[in-house]
């Protein structure tokens, strides 16, 4: 079976990752200068606004952003420029064609796009960049992150936006309200009153 990302497959494997770890838009991450804009020492990446991107992409907003990395994703990282070293240094870009006529150019969000509808053929569910973001929420409210951080992280200007991100159910409301019951039953001295 061929493969659904091509000869771009540890390109993709790292986009994917990357969208899925720091929260970032797809414009925002395929802006991304490998010299400039990577913390090797710190495993971290940083968001910088420039309207002068090759690929026409940019921030939505005139705020940079750093965003933390697993080791094995930046393991994965270190590896991808060490494989495509030479197409790299021809490209300020982390995010590059690898091959045809465009090699070396800064990957679009059109071929991103291109790229995630073939992976969403080969897995039969849907997938797009926005989708990464979502998980990026909802993992790090799971872990306990205030809603502050993660609209942060996010690069949201209202907190609304992000409380849209969650899946927050109707259930978890009734046992987060429980739990608070529970913990303050000395508060309401309920069983004083009957």
């Amino acid at each position: 079976m061929p493969s659904c990302t091509g000869s771009g497959n540890r390109r993709d494997q790292l986009l994917l990752l990357l969208l899925a770890e720091t929260g970032f838009r797809i414009g925002e991450l395929l802006g991304v200068r490998h010299v400039e804009d990577i913390d090797y020492q710190g495993c971290r990446i940083r968001v910088e606004p420039r309207m002068d991107n090759e690929n026409e992409v940019r921030a939505k907003y005139e705020e940079d952003r750093w965003a933390k990395v697993s080791k094995d994703t930046f393991d994965i990282l270190l590896f991808y420029y060490a494989k495509y070293r030479n197409l790299l240094k021809e490209s300020e870009y982390l995010f590059i064609t690898l091959s045809g006529k465009n090699a070396g150019r800064a990957l679009t969000e059109d071929a991103v796009n291109a790229m995630l509808r073939r992976l969403q053929e080969k897995m039969q569910i849907e997938v797009t960049s926005h989708m990464f973001r979502h998980y990026f929420a909802n993992e790090r409210r799971k872990n306990r992150w205030s809603m502050e951080l993660i609209s942060q992280a996010l690069g949201h200007r209202n907190l609304q936006t992000t409380i849209n991100y969650l899946n927050i159910s109707n259930e978890e409301l009734v046992e987060a309200s429980e739990e608070l019951f529970r913990q303050n039953a000395a508060l309401y001295m309920a069983d004083k009153l009957l």
